[in-house]
């Protein structure tokens, strides 16, 4: 339980695509035009949710995976809460969903429970049966003890005039009409005005209430640093994922972090002690990174160097020889790991994984549609076991200044693993 808790709620609905991602996006839209402030977060390792959090509330957006980080991480998290601020957490799938059988961490009634938020459940009208389907999870929640209603948002709703469910003791706090255009290129003004039309801005703010809390807003947002390491970490439209915990991890060992763009960049910052890598969507941007041709020298030129460079994902393609996409072009990329990275039309690896490495294990998640042509002769880093279907491999590239690699890891969990490879 999250005791001396900051004030916040979740975001959840009966099943997947039911408008949770559009609700919070609308919700963080009213954010510089009513009280209070929101921090968005978002359940599970989900890589796209919290970057459109970023987009519409204009602060980071963290990830609350316990399965990844561990309940402690997951309130220490919380508790850098800004004073004044309230926590919007976008649920996982469906309230009752699991991510594998009997499997209840990084659920949204896991995070219900932990955090003792209460819940506004989003119902998607459409859904046949749908009354009768409220009706049971509602009376299946209520018979949870930690767990709290906060309220109901009818969505999609073909006639604000039809009578909805109404069940003793929880509000109706918005009823969103299916004619309403908000899909993802829809902009904050519009999605301010849906919110303030459909929803009750006043009673969701006020499901809980704020106090101080002993993190400032600076300790949240702004870095203090003490030189003593300075690493780049990539930064633009084409690598942008990687958990926001992760940062603060790094500030805490008084590492100095520096953005630059793989894209726009033509070369490293100075006076480097290391290169982080972030995950992303590269192949996106083939073209324009295999132009910038002057960063990537530059890149190869340091890590031949000896820099360290750790990499994830779209970070760990980029070092490959080349990037093939489905449309058969190819493109130069750093040429520091061998072999083509291969875009394939099917996911090639995705969900929580363990990766093993020097009689050690490490939590790990996995979400990708390369290949990497030469991972069956090449790989070296450690042995992978995708948890959903229990089978291993050998997986990722190291040297003595590199650590590349699909799976994505929350820092504050692998401590030893990161500090030791950086020396911090």
């Amino acid at each position: 339980m999250l005791t001396g808790k900051p004030p916040g709620f979740i975001l959840t609905a009966l099943d997947s695509n039911s408008g949770k991602t559009m609700i919070s996006n609308m919700l963080l839209s009213c954010q510089e035009h009513s009280a209070p402030p929101l921090q968005p977060y978002k359940i599970g390792a989900d890589v796209f949710d919290p970057g459109q959090h970023c987009h519409y509330s204009h602060v980071p957006s963290y990830n609350l995976d316990s399965w990844m980080m561990g309940d402690q991480c997951i309130l220490k998290s919380l508790s850098r809460l800004t004073a004044g601020y309230r926590a919007l957490i976008e649920g996982w799938g469906g309230v009752f969903d699991t991510v594998y059988p009997h499997h209840k961490q990084s659920t949204t009634l896991h995070m219900a429970a932990l955090t003792q938020y209460p819940l506004i459940l989003i119902v998607d009208t459409r859904r046949p049966g749908i009354r009768q389907q409220l009706s049971q999870a509602l009376n299946r929640l209520l018979k949870i003890p930690a767990i709290r209603i906060g309220g109901i948002i009818f969505n999609r709703c073909s006639s604000l005039t039809i009578d909805y469910p109404e069940f003793p003791g929880i509000p109706v706090l918005g009823k969103i009409p299916e004619q309403v255009d908000l899909s993802i290129s829809a902009s904050p003004i519009q999605l301010r005005q849906a919110a303030q039309q459909y929803l009750k801005l006043k009673a969701i703010f006020s499901l809980s209430t704020a106090h101080e809390v002993t993190f400032s807003r600076s300790a949240v947002q702004q870095q203090h640093h003490s030189g003593r390491k300075r690493i780049a970490i990539s930064q633009d439209e084409a690598f942008y994922f990687y958990f926001s915990d992760n940062r603060h991890f790094l500030n805490e060992q008084q590492v100095e972090l520096i953005n630059f763009s793989p894209l726009h960049d033509k070369q490293l910052p100075e006076n480097l002690d290391g290169l982080i890598l972030s995950g992303g969507i590269p192949e996106n941007y083939a073209r324009q990174l295999a132009n910038n041709s002057a960063l990537i020298r530059d890149i190869r030129m340091h890590l031949q160097q000896g820099l360290k460079c750790y990499a994830e994902c779209g970070g760990f393609m980029y070092l490959g020889d080349s990037l093939s996409l489905l449309n058969g072009e190819n493109y130069p990329m750093c040429g520091v790991v061998p072999g083509d990275m291969k875009m394939c039309p099917t996911q090639q690896h995705y969900g929580y994984a363990n990766c093993f490495i020097d009689g050690k294990t490490y939590h790990g998640h996995e979400f990708h549609y390369a290949r990497w042509q030469q991972e069956s002769r090449q790989a070296n880093l450690w042995e992978v076991t995708t948890c959903s279907t229990g089978q291993s491999r050998r997986e990722g590239f190291h040297s003595k200044n590199i650590h590349a690699s699909f799976v994505h890891l929350y820092f504050p969990r692998c401590a030893d693993l990161i500090c030791g490879f950086f020396e911090l």
